[in-house]
């Protein structure tokens, strides 16, 4: 009997042990669902996308507060919100009907006619492989970028083995794909705890130098009134 190491895939050695015969339920397109003005800007200075739990209550208690989106898909958690100065931002709650390459093409003409692009994305500080990291920050910000401005951001490009998966890098891979020189993927490996002025503070430094407004940095998490720790 040969033996194999944990998780390696083997494959049969014969075409005989494979079923070619699975019968896979045949693709119905599902319409867009959009509501609101879904007529796209003539300009579109910086076109921001936002996606995770942590990004989207930082951009809700810091920058939009009772704004109204422009537009939205309803059957594909994304909103569309105006922040002024041409700049949009972009938010993506869950993946509803849609996959994040759907929802790529949905939104190709607004990625077409930027002049910049941004994705931003968020994970667990426990995740980041660096083994030059000595101490423990509560947030780490890395990027990458096939834009010609990204030297101006002054971020340390993000280090192999670490991957970067979801909207966010859909789009830079769509970018790269159509060969358009203009989008910056930003990573924050953030502390699990819940969300102060501490862990979000790179988020909202980051947010600035995009230009972006920032109305106030006390952020509101709910999570904390839903433990049972009492004082």
């Amino acid at each position: 009997m040969s033996s194999c190491l944990f998780g390696e895939i083997v494959e049969p050695t014969t075409r005989a042990l494979v079923n070619e015969d699975i019968d896979f339920p045949p693709y119905v397109e599902v319409p867009q669902e959009w509501e609101g003005n879904t007529e796209v800007p003539k300009e579109v200075d910086t076109l921001i996308f936002l996606e995770t739990d942590n990004l989207n209550k930082i951009f809700s208690s810091c920058i939009i507060h009772d704004n109204k989106p422009v537009c939205k898909l309803k059957n594909g958690g994304i909103k569309i919100f105006n922040v002024g100065d041409d700049k949009y931002i972009v938010t993506f709650f869950e993946e509803k009907q849609f996959n994040t390459g759907q929802i790529v093409e949905a939104l190709s003409d607004w990625i077409f006619i930027a002049e910049n692009i941004y994705t931003i994305t968020t994970d667990s500080i426990c995740k980041y492989q660096n083994f030059d990291l000595v101490d423990h920050p509560s947030s780490v910000i890395r990027i990458i970028s096939n834009s010609s401005t990204r030297n101006t951001l002054e971020y340390v490009q993000l280090e192999p083995p670490n991957l970067v998966t979801g909207l966010g890098s859909s789009v830079l891979t769509y970018c790269i794909h159509m060969k358009m020189r203009k989008c910056t993927l930003f990573i924050a490996y953030m502390d699990i705890s819940p969300l102060d002025f501490l862990n979000s503070g790179a988020i909202l430094s980051l947010l600035k130098k995009l230009k972006i407004k920032v109305r106030n940095s006390h952020i509101q998490d709910n999570n904390v009134l839903a433990s049972n720790l009492y004082i």
